[in-house]
């Protein structure tokens, strides 16, 4: 059953084999597969499998957003698969970073890697978004995801705020 269904993904070109030639003592060549990062859909697997990694997570950020209360949980780079963003995971509140600190090393625990992340309290948060700051922008205006809040309900600076 499965050979039918590598030589359909081998048809279709999503995946690609790779043959190992076998030494002189086991004489069998073996074969292994990848996916073909020139398929057509390989941003959409790749992204389906970023994605996939919050679901893992899921129970991290719910321990962040009732431990920590964040009025925005944002994620970026490797949870949405850019690699070149400023950031994972942007956090807008006043975070105890002590608690944080614990529950972040949960998540990269569970994601198998460092997490670069950036906690900033609203007024920073807004401060930023008003002088149109090029390290939020990038996160902004980038491939993300909102866990928690929302960007528009803290972009903009109230007319009797002050600066």
């Amino acid at each position: 059953i499965w050979r039918r269904e590598l030589d359909d993904l081998l048809e279709l070109g999503l995946i690609k084999a790779v043959v190992k030639i076998g030494d002189d003592s086991t004489k069998k060549d073996k074969s292994s597969f990848s996916l073909d990062p020139n398929f057509f859909i390989f941003p959409e697997i790749r992204s389906l499998f970023s994605k996939s990694r919050v679901l893992l997570s899921k129970k991290i950020f719910t321990e962040i957003e009732a431990q920590c209360h964040p009025q925005l949980i944002l994620l970026s780079g490797k949870f949405v698969n850019k690699l070149k963003a400023p950031v994972d995971l942007l956090i807008v509140g006043n975070i105890s970073r002590r608690i944080f600190s614990k529950l972040l090393v949960e998540l990269e625990t569970a994601m198998g890697q460092e997490l670069n992340y950036s906690i900033m309290t609203e007024e920073e948060f807004k401060y930023r978004r008003y002088v149109m700051d090029i390290f939020l922008y990038n996160i902004i205006e980038g491939e993300k995801l909102v866990l928690v809040g929302n960007i528009d309900d803290l972009s903009l600076l109230k007319k009797d705020e002050e600066l």
